[in-house]
């Protein structure tokens, strides 16, 4: 970073950008000194989580069985090609382990996963994430709310709805505000769409039961954003958002400006889940669908049973 500011061709100031895992980079900046190096001026992750055990991998304090494995496959698969291009063409046991993955969602436990068992290449991060089930040092590291306080410049927090990272978005966008010094607090903003993973797109959702096509007004030009933030943020050009937080609201279907979030009017509502024993999934077949599941802000009585 400070080599690019360096540069003949540079002012002096340096942004970073990137979605997902280069989003992570990004935080890991944070985490890497005592403070943030000088000609960091402003950062702009997308998609990102905030604390990776939290959204990553054990969301809820469960494994995200989907991410774990088959993501960190994937990972894994393209560090083999790296490291043997001239077998590129063979199947390997990592792309014998990409195609067995759906079995991994019926049976239990998932590690030892066996494929995995004659990978002969050193990959323990393949092991690691399950290795590590409860949150400690290991995850520490990785984990971006540690060190809101290290962050002294704008940041420009942009993801999705029904992204597997919402959460984390959101919650550094208010972690920054909160306890970010300097321009961190008032010009650090969020932007958030209805969108999946990186997908800044026209998405289909579910209102009420039904598919549902968002409109038009759904859509934004990703790289006009970035230009406009490292324009205002890094020579003193662009315009400023009207508001810090830039949200589509589903059901309402328009983008709504407000100072924060969430904003001062909003409510919190309870839902409590209700069952009379028959909401599990063994109570479903074809022919009868007349589990007894409900969900309602009542509170659950003494007198309803267990269900599992």
């Amino acid at each position: 970073m400070e080599w690019a500011a360096d540069q003949s061709w540079s002012n002096g100031s340096v942004g970073t950008f990137g979605i997902s895992y280069m989003a992570g980079t990004q935080w890991a900046i944070a985490g890497a000194e005592e403070e943030l190096l000088p000609s960091l001026e402003a950062m702009a992750p997308g998609f990102s989580a905030a604390s990776y055990y939290a959204q990553g991998a054990y969301t809820g304090g469960g494994a995200l069985i989907s991410h774990n494995i088959d993501y960190l496959n994937g990972l894994a698969r393209e560090q083999l090609e790296r490291e043997r291009p001239n077998t590129a063409d063979e199947v390997t046991v990592l792309d014998r382990a990409q195609e067995a993955m759906p079995q991994l969602y019926w049976d239990l436990p998932v590690t030892p996963f066996e494929p995995h068992q004659d990978v002969d290449v050193d990959l323990p991060w393949l092991r690691d994430w399950h290795t590590h089930e409860t949150y400690g040092d290991y995850w520490k590291v990785r984990d971006a709310t540690r060190n809101y306080d290290k962050i002294d410049v704008p940041v420009l927090n942009y993801g999705g709805w029904y992204d597997i990272f919402d959460q984390g978005t959101v919650w550094n966008f208010q972690g920054v505000r909160e306890e970010g010094t300097g321009p961190a607090t008032d010009e650090t903003t969020l932007v958030m769409g209805p969108y999946t993973h990186g997908n800044i797109a026209r998405g289909q959702g579910q209102v009420m039961g039904y598919a549902y096509q968002f409109p038009s007004n759904v859509t934004y030009n990703e790289q006009e954003l970035l230009l406009n933030w490292f324009s205002r943020h890094l020579k003193d050009g662009g315009t400023d958002a009207e508001s810090r937080a830039r949200l589509y609201v589903p059901g309402l279907d328009e983008w709504v400006g407000l100072d924060a979030f969430p904003p001062e009017a909003a409510s919190v509502t309870s839902y409590y889940l209700h069952s009379d024993g028959s909401a599990n999934a063994s109570s479903i077949d074809d022919e009868n669908l007349d589990y007894d599941g409900r969900l309602s802000t009542d509170e659950p009585t003494g007198s309803e049973p267990a269900d599992e």
